[in-house]
């Protein structure tokens, strides 16, 4: 069964409480995690926009008259400058526009069964426009204010495009099939790093996080990776790590720890300045363990809980 749960920290103590269906969830899958600037916690799951004020939740989602796989939403949200929440779906790209309390398809304006519509949203530069991306062939940037929306294409790789991140300096960081890419939003350069024949794992990353010095981790299936941008090589990994940094879902960096979510051994949490590794699994016998081995998502709200979600 698929559990959400809530992680407290405390002098380096974890107490997980645990949050479902069974509290007012739509749906146990959840892809997404964010926390709006009122305070209120929100999710994305396989079958609705959730929010969540610390007692209950409330759900959104578009009617029957909407293709079924635009309540079905994807990673990544994103505030504007008034207040409304971007989001992306399998369908399109959402906003939850605050004023009217109400969910919003922006693009498509029109239902489709394409696949090629499937959005994640990737964030926001210092000029208001929302990054979003269809893990397909683009890029777009979409200015609220105008409404105004330019397509930048893709390059490098063969098409199959994976994992993207948008760091602080306006670099989003891709890789596909055959390589590993950057592309600077301010001067539109693309350029390209670790091709496929220098690393095969580049093909399988299933997620990106920035660190407070630069290093660009990359994690997936078969081996986790740190990338430094200042010097724009790879660094060699502490033997540990190297061998417990596979099978990876989902990467979040706080508190100058990386926390790694598994795909069936919980939470690992690396040390950077000690080079340490803990380790968080369920414990059937401690209900304030977590509650699965497999972590999907993760997320640090501004009080510095860290938020996950377990499949």
């Amino acid at each position: 069964m698929c559990v959400f749960m809530v992680i407290y920290m405390d002098a380096q103590v974890l107490y997980f409480s645990h949050l479902g269906v069974d509290k007012g969830l739509s749906q146990s899958s959840v892809y997404s995690i964010f926390q709006d600037s009122r305070g209120f916690m929100w999710f994305g799951t396989g079958d609705g926009f959730n929010r969540y004020d610390g007692v209950q939740f409330t759900t959104y989602r578009f009617g029957a008259s909407v293709q079924p796989l635009c309540n079905h939403f994807t990673a990544g949200v994103v505030e504007d400058a008034d207040g409304n929440l971007w989001t992306g779906s399998r369908n399109g790209l959402n906003r939850y526009n605050l004023k009217k309390d109400k969910l919003e398809r922006v693009y498509p304006t029109k239902d489709s069964l394409e696949m090629d519509n499937w959005i994640e949203v990737l964030g926001k530069d210092k000029e208001g426009y929302i990054w979003y991306w269809d893990r397909n062939k683009n890029f777009y940037k979409y200015l609220p204010s105008s409404k105004d929306c330019k397509i930048i294409a893709l390059k490098g790789g063969d098409g199959i495009f994976r994992q993207a991140y948008l760091d602080k300096t306006g670099k989003i960081w891709y890789n596909s099939s055959s390589g590993f890419f950057s592309y600077d939003i301010w001067s539109q350069q693309t350029d390209s790093f670790l091709q496929d024949g220098d690393n095969k794992s580049l093909r399988y990353m299933t997620g990106m996080v920035l660190d407070d010095d630069g290093y660009l981790w990359m994690g997936g299936l078969s081996q986790l990776i740190c990338f430094n941008t200042h010097t724009l090589k790879e660094e060699n990994l502490p033997l540990q790590l190297r061998a417990e940094g596979k099978e990876i879902n989902t990467l979040n960096w706080h508190r100058n720890t990386l926390w790694i979510g598994t795909m069936n051994k919980g939470m690992l949490a690396y040390e950077k300045a000690t080079e340490q590794i803990k380790y968080y699994k369920n414990d059937k016998s401690n209900p304030l363990s977590i509650g699965s081995n497999a972590v999907v998502a993760a997320y640090c709200d501004l009080s510095e809980n860290l938020w996950i979600a377990t499949d």
